[in-house]
């Protein structure tokens, strides 16, 4: 939610939707913000990288919060998927195990 923030603009859209799917929780989050180019898209989730663009450079970050965001969900057998389109925006999707309550 913070990078979709970040990355889109005054008057942009961010829909948060969450939903469970057979033994885990399913959740996405999609903006219509600056996209993420083929080339930066390999990278992603590797500590550090922020991409070189100037909308990006021009936020505050480290470059940490997609690869500890990627570790802490894989944590708990999980995945973390995305599709991005540079100018479009970009949707995050991730999974974690439902609680068993039995």
């Amino acid at each position: 939610m913070s990078n979709a923030n970040k990355y889109t603009q005054d008057g942009g859209d961010i829909t948060l939707r969450a939903w469970p799917n057979g033994r885990y929780a399913y959740v996405s989050i999609q903006d219509n913000g600056l996209g993420i180019s083929e080339e930066n898209q390999q990278k992603l989730f590797t500590q550090f990288f922020r991409a070189e663009d100037k909308e990006v450079r021009a936020q505050a970050g480290w470059g940490l919060g997609l690869s500890i965001v990627r570790r802490m969900v894989e944590a708990q057998n999980g995945e973390i998927t995305f599709e991005s389109k540079l100018g479009e925006g970009s949707t995050f999707t991730f999974t974690v195990p439902l609680a068993n309550m039995e």
